[in-house]
């Protein structure tokens, strides 16, 4: 925890808030902690699960803890056990991909975690194939035109499934033959 105090000379007034910080969730399988996807691709502890140059696979357990950035293309692909710890999300770069490709992607800790972040109208996040996004605050998140595609896929129990920031201009997000669910409770 966290406790925060605040003064202010001129009103006198004061306040304290205490915040929680969650730890990081552990795994027995593949941790990916605070990494660019540049630095996973050359990482050679991930090789084993690298094909086509930049496409991770495996069935093994996958925990995202803090920020996963995607600085060059990127794909999840057949990944039926992707997991993000509390608050943990992923940042699309500008002029970069990432790709969810038949991958099932979950909050982890019985928390919930931030969800996809697109910089800018020159990133794109793909969820295609069969791809199951769960348990986000918000599973895509376009900011400043972010571009999403998203196709035979599946939103489910997330808080908000798609949240677009102020655009001006038309928007390039496209969603097809893609269902929202909410069969279960969300996690806190």
């Amino acid at each position: 925890y966290v406790i925060l105090n605040a003064y202010d000379p001129i009103t006198t007034c004061s306040s304290s808030v205490t915040l929680k910080i969650p730890t990081c969730c552990l795994t027995s399988g593949i941790a990916i902690n605070n990494k660019k996807a540049s630095d996973v691709l050359q990482d050679p502890s991930y090789s084993g699960y690298i094909i086509n140059g930049n496409q991770f696979y495996t069935n093994t357990e996958i925990v995202v803890n803090g920020i996963f950035t995607v600085d060059v293309p990127f794909e999840f692909l057949n990944c039926s056990n992707l997991n993000f710890g509390a608050n943990a999300y992923t940042y699309i770069e500008p002029g970069q991909t990432l790709t969810y490709d038949n991958t099932r992607v979950l909050g982890k800790c019985d928390t919930m975690w931030e969800g996809n972040h697109i910089s800018n109208v020159t990133a794109t996040l793909k969820i295609i194939n069969g791809s199951i996004i769960q348990q986000a605050k918000r599973a895509v998140y376009s900011i400043s035109g972010g571009n999403y595609f998203i196709e035979g896929s599946t939103l489910q129990n997330n808080y908000r499934d798609i949240v677009v920031s102020a655009y001006l201009g038309s928007h390039p997000g496209i969603v097809r033959n893609t269902d929202f669910t909410m069969p279960g409770n969300f996690l806190p």
